[in-house]
Order: structure tokens, then C-alpha cells, then sequence
């Protein structure tokens, strides 16, 4: 940045003091001549405009102090020196907090990615399923034996929540776990439609549950 500060201090005086120079004439301004030859090389540029910028302008007052003139230049190199340090002593504690920031920023939007994995979590394969729906649709004596042994969990949950279950029950809550509707439950099992209603209101009835309570989200609860 203090580059560019100097850049444009020098290109502001050597382009104050041009007009000034060619209007006076080469004979009475020899910095002139070395001004124009020199000022094509970037160095020699930036040397005459540095000296440029303290060297006596026409219509200085006379008697303006070389001392002053030194001690300026010894204030403004001085003020550009520190900037300098100032600049590199922030440069490395800039980088600090970028590179805080940025790990910052990673870890939350993992969190925010773990977040969202644990609430809508990936819903498992289950591998029985359809096995068991095929031996409930045979009306298999052995639906109820292998169910339990399919998904041993969900049966000893259940019966741990009610423990007066009957074998019946308990095979109708099976079915129903498996998505059968009452209809469907009815044809497979070969009885009327009526008391399969019937016997899901005696289910109802016998866990306690409200009117409000849907029955099949209820059993699925305990998957």
C-alpha cells in the first residue's frame, strides 16, 4: 500500500512541476532535459519524481530551509517505514483469522450435514419384508413363527408394552405392521371384513389407545 502512496505522490508532482518546466525553457531548467531523458526508464521515473517532490518549486519563497526540506523528507520516509511494518506485523494475523474463520465455517456445515442426516435418516433396506408378506398372503401357519424370529425386536417391545396380548393379536399386529388394510386382512385370513374391524377396535380397546391415535403408526412406533 505505501508503494502505491509513493506512486501517486510522485506522479502528482512530476506532473505539476511539467508544464512549469516546458514553459520556461531548457536554458534556464537543466532538470528538465535529464526529466524527459530519463523518465522512460521506471527507476530514473520514480528517482526524479521522488526528487521532484521536495526540490524548491518556482514561486517558493526565498531562503526556504535545506534543513526543512531534509526534515521533511526524514518524516515522510519515516511515516512510510512504519506503514510498512505496521502492513506486515497484521499481514500474518490476517491470515490467522482467515484460516480461523474458514475452519469455522467448515466444522458448522458439517454439523449442519450431520443435523440433517440424523433427522431425515436414510430408511433402511429391509430384506423381509416382502418375504413376509407372501407367507401372511398364503395365510402360512408359520407366518407368526418367522415373524417373530424376522424382527425379534419389534415383538419383544410390543409385548413388553402389552404383555396381554393374545396369539391372535399379536398375528393381526403383524399384519397390520406389514401394511395389510382390514380388506386385505379379510381375504387372506378368510374371514368377513366386519370382524376385522371387529377385531381391530378390540386391539384398540385393549392398549388403550385413543380415537385419535392412527392404530398403524402406533404398532410401526415399535419398529
Amino acid at each position: 500500500m505505501s508503494y502505491f502512496l509513493f506512486i501517486f505522490f510522485a506522479c502528482f508532482t512530476s506532473a505539476s512541476s511539467l508544464p512549469t518546466l516546458s514553459m520556461a525553457g531548457g536554458n534556464d531548467f537543466p532538470g528538465a532535459e535529464r526529466w524527459v531523458n530519463e523518465s522512460t526508464n521506471i527507476g530514473g521515473f520514480l528517482q526524479i519524481s521522488y526528487d521532484n517532490l521536495f526540490s524548491s518549486q518556482v514561486g517558493e519563497p526565498q531562503g526556504y530551509s535545506s534543513n526543512a526540506t531534509k526534515k521533511t523528507k526524514s518524516i515522510i520516509g519515516a511515516f512510510f517505514v512504519v506503514l510498512v511494518i505496521v502492513m506486515l506485523a497484521l499481514i500474518p494475523k490476517g491470515l490467522l483469522i482467515y484460516f480461523v474463520w474458514r475452519k469455522s465455517r467448515n466444522q458448522k456445515q458439517a454439523d449442519h450435514a450431520e443435523a440433517a442426516i440424523a433427522v431425515h435418516p436414510e430408511p433402511k433396506l429391509d430384506l423381509y419384508f416382502e418375504e413376509m408378506r407372501e407367507l401372511a398372503i398364503k395365510n402360512d401357519p408359520l407366518f407368526l413363527k418367522r415373524f417373530t424370529e424376522v424382527y425379534p425386536d419389534f415383538t419383544r417391545r410390543l409385548l413388553h408394552k402389552h404383555p396381554q396380548l393374545s396369539k391372535s393379536e399379536l398375528s393381526l399386529c403383524a399384519m397390520i405392521f406389514l401394511n395389510f388394510s382390514s380388506k386385505e386382512i379379510a381375504e387372506y385370513t378368510f374371514i368377513q371384513h366386519r370382524s376385522v374391524q371387529t377385531n381391530r377396535s378390540r386391539l384398540r380397546k385393549k392398549m388403550r389407545l385413543s380415537s385419535h391415535t392412527d392404530l398403524y403408526r402406533y404398532i410401526k412406533s415399535f419398529a
